[in-house]
């Protein structure tokens, strides 16, 4: 019996060998593929512009005393001028000279800034708005499903001393802003090519912050809002609803009390189509 068990025994080691060789072997090619793929990341080209000759201090810049190389992108500075800004400081003069062959940065350029990324360049400035960012989290935030290019109505909830009561505090939730539109989540923007109809797939969550794009007049309100002990949420809007809603009233817990029949009787009829509510 035990001269059977033998060669069972030396099948399963083989076996389980072969099985744990052939994981290690995965395990190594996934490590190789990824430092392949770390490498090539950083052996990426990319085009920057370079002085074609030798250009002194004052030189305006032209389409002959510049031109295009490709450079790995790893260890570039921020402030080189890429290829594609080439364009944009024609006719700038030099601050400094630069060495044939040498590549141009902003600052040698006078008068002239690195275009700015980021936020900024998003906000539509033809209609004076600014970017404000909500601190809201979790269900305030939809449980973390909006993204950038969102509309999205912000409600505001306050507790304050009532006019009724004497001693007494009494909380109030009204919507302040509707169809509001979403510039970031946390630190992820919306992208200014395709801004007001692109939308991403991938899901943004655990963000603590929420910006929008407000009016200079809704900007203090926001803020004012915040630091008022109260609690701001975000409510979710079809990215083709435009609708504003004129009447809406703000709600406290005698409004809640009185409204909740009509409100019901209201979402079976009309949203419901249940044609036994009347």
């Amino acid at each position: 019996m035990k001269q059977k068990m033998i060669p069972i025994i030396s099948v399963v080691i083989g076996i389980v060998a072969a099985t744990l060789t052939a994981q290690f072997m995965k395990k190594k090619d996934i490590e190789v593929a990824k430092e392949i793929a770390r490498v090539r990341t950083l052996l990426q080209k990319v085009e920057i512009m370079v002085a074609s000759k030798d250009l002194p201090t004052g030189t305006r810049l032209t389409t002959e005393n510049m031109k295009k190389r490709q450079v790995p992108k790893v260890g570039l500075k921020d402030d080189v001028l890429m290829a594609k800004d080439g364009t944009t400081v024609l006719g700038k003069k030099l601050r400094w000279s630069v060495k044939k062959h040498n590549l141009i940065t902003w600052n040698d350029i006078e008068g002239s800034d690195k275009p700015h990324s980021g936020l900024s360049p998003i906000i539509n400035k033809t209609k004076n708005l600014r970017a404000v960012s909500i601190a809201v989290s979790g269900s305030a935030a939809v449980s973390g499903m909006i993204q950038p290019n969102d509309h999205i109505d912000v409600l505001g909830t306050f507790t304050f001393a009532s006019k009724t009561i004497p001693g007494e505090m009494e909380s109030v939730t009204l919507t302040m802003l509707q169809d509001v539109t979403v510039l970031a989540t946390g630190d992820r923007l919306a992208k200014p090519s395709t801004f007001e109809r692109s939308r991403r797939s991938k899901r943004s969550s655990g963000y603590s912050t929420v910006t929008v794009e407000v009016t200079p007049q809704e900007a203090e309100l926001l803020i004012f809002a915040q630091n008022a002990k109260g609690k701001l949420s975000l409510s979710l809007r079809h990215p083709d609803d435009v609708h504003y809603i004129k009447t809406l009233e703000s709600v406290n817990f005698e409004h809640l009390e009185k409204r909740i029949p009509e409100y019901n009787t209201y979402r079976q009829r009309e949203i419901r189509n249940n044609p036994r509510v009347r």
